[in-house]
């Protein structure tokens, strides 16, 4: 009795609805029946490329079977659906040299033990070899030429955005994570947001954390083209945030001093108040014994610790932010988006700069100039664009913190905490052991 497993994979299943998969399954199986062979398992790659055997697990998995004595041969739709690269099938032919591995495919067998099976599937497998080369330099083509004209293309509707590059409803989900971001509200919470608000990913997911970080990271969001991971110029798609924005979310993103966080914010000072021995960011702890239990801020090395209503009140006080006993309005205020002429003259800088990015590569694509003055050219260019990012996150930020929005009692305390994080610096120092702790120990530095 001739023991089959059945190989089936498909490079691109964008519906998910896996028919190319079962219209092979099918006829393998029929394959095995007129042969009288007995299928003893079944592996599959879904939406997977043969073109790098590393990224499918399932052909894996059937190599470590083979290599158990698990099965007799292989039968697949077509020898394309099991390599197509000439390294991959010389292993293949090591496996028949080594125990008469048999393969089978709809189209006819490819008898490996034999001088000319080899040299068949060889061949097969160069021209396989030479048709993705060819399809490759196609793509590559095409990619530059749609950077070079500032189309959208996405294999996949991003979310917030049609395949076309028009903006759905889902972007103001995005919209507003931006916004939550810049006011201190986590990752987590804004992921939970998404689901409650029955959101799926492109794929039909539920989110999660690292899925929405992926959509926040994007620079489509800003409207920007990327070529080979870095962005190249402006698309000509409707944004769904600015520019400054952008960049001002992937600050905060990447500060590493940013907690991935699991909820909403609890303390109104954790991650602000730093350790005047180590510079740490002090966090929220629970002391003192059952009865008297108190909430407050600790170096999470050890070092200090004091009440966390001690030093809040003495924070605000410096900071002068009202108190819940004071009349409301009198803090600065919060609002989002706020519109400066200082950030559009820096959106166009930007603009500008990626413009003449582009023709020095053109002129040196076009042999008008060296390679040395491109490359010198354009690391100067380079330069002033990440200057002029910079300084839109600066803008953005500013932007947060205007008169006349909401009263710091109306603010949740994200909204708070973002407040204070722009525009007090707390530092406790260290004090002797068992004596009191004087409101000198803390330095607030109100910018």
């Amino acid at each position: 009795m001739t023991r089959a497993a059945i190989y089936l994979r498909q490079s691109l299943d964008s519906k998910d609805d896996r028919l190319a998969i079962s219209r092979q399954d099918k006829e393998c199986q029929a394959l095995c029946e007129r042969r009288g062979w007995t299928v003893v398992s079944t592996f599959t790659d879904n939406d997977v490329s043969a073109t790098r055997a590393a990224q499918r697990p399932q052909y894996r998995a059937m190599l470590q079977s083979w290599e158990a004595r698990d099965f007799d041969a292989i039968v697949a739709w077509d020898l394309d659906r099991l390599y197509r690269k000439p390294r991959d099938l010389e292993d293949l032919i090591d496996m028949a040299e080594k125990r008469g591995l048999l393969l089978a495919t709809v189209g006819g067998d490819a008898d490996l033990s034999t001088d000319n099976g080899r040299l068949f599937a060889r061949i097969k497998a160069a021209v396989a070899k030479g048709e993705g080369e060819r399809k490759s330099a196609r793509q590559k083509a095409s990619s530059r030429q749609r950077v070079a004209m500032g189309k959208p293309w996405w294999s996949v509707a991003p979310f917030g955005y049609t395949k076309d590059g028009t903006l759905t409803q889902q972007a103001d989900l995005v919209r507003s994570a931006y916004d939550q971001v810049l006011a201190g509200v986590t990752i987590a919470e804004i992921t939970h947001t998404w689901n409650d608000a029955g959101a799926l990913s492109p794929r039909g997911k539920r989110w999660i954390r690292t899925s929405v970080l992926a959509v926040l990271k994007a620079p489509r969001n800003a409207g920007l083209v990327t070529y080979l991971g870095e962005v190249a110029r402006q698309g000509n798609w409707e944004p769904i945030v600015s520019e400054g924005t952008f960049y001002a979310v992937q600050g905060v993103l990447a500060d590493p001093g940013r907690g991935k966080g699991g909820g909403a914010r609890k303390h109104l000072l954790t991650g602000l108040a730093e350790c005047g021995l180590c510079g740490r960011k002090m966090v929220s702890a629970t002391q003192g014994a059952a009865k008297y239990r108190y909430r407050s801020y600790r170096c999470p090395t050890g070092h200090l610790s004091c009440k966390a209503e001690w030093l809040e009140a003495i924070v605000l006080d410096a900071q002068n932010a009202p108190k819940e006993r004071r009349e409301p309005g009198a803090a600065p205020a919060f609002r989002h988006h706020v519109t400066r002429p200082s950030l559009e003259l820096l959106y166009g800088e930007a603009s500008t700069l990626r413009e003449r990015l582009d023709g020095i590569t053109d002129s040196y694509a076009a042999g008008a100039i060296p390679l040395q003055m491109m490359t010198r050219g354009a690391a100067d260019i380079e330069r002033r664009l990440a200057e002029v990012q910079a300084r839109m996150v600066v803008e953005v930020d500013k932007g947060q913190m205007t008169t006349g929005g909401t009263p710091w009692d109306e603010m949740t305390l994200d909204e708070r905490a973002r407040h204070l994080r722009s525009s007090v610096d707390v530092v406790v120092e260290a004090i002797p052991r068992y004596t009191k702790r004087p409101p000198t120990s803390v330095k607030v530095n109100v910018r």
